[in-house]
């Protein structure tokens, strides 16, 4: 179902805190926490093959390469 945010429904609560998530997301990013994102980059740089796995069920996300 995807009722809209105004729906007084259990989807319609959650097409609102989405919406709140996404826009809160766009103004202020994610911290990175500069160990990680090193030793991604060592790892990247060695050739070691790397996933990203999710429990997210979210349809249109996209993760961009780094």
């Amino acid at each position: 179902m995807n009722d809209p945010p105004q729906q007084l429904t259990v989807y319609g609560l959650g097409t609102f805190k989405q919406r709140i998530f996404e826009d809160r997301l766009a103004q202020a990013g994610v911290a990175v926490f500069p160990d990680a994102h090193q030793m991604l980059v060592e790892l990247q740089q060695t050739n070691v093959p790397m996933a990203l796995v999710t429990a997210a069920t979210a349809k249109g996300c996209s993760m961009p390469e780094a």
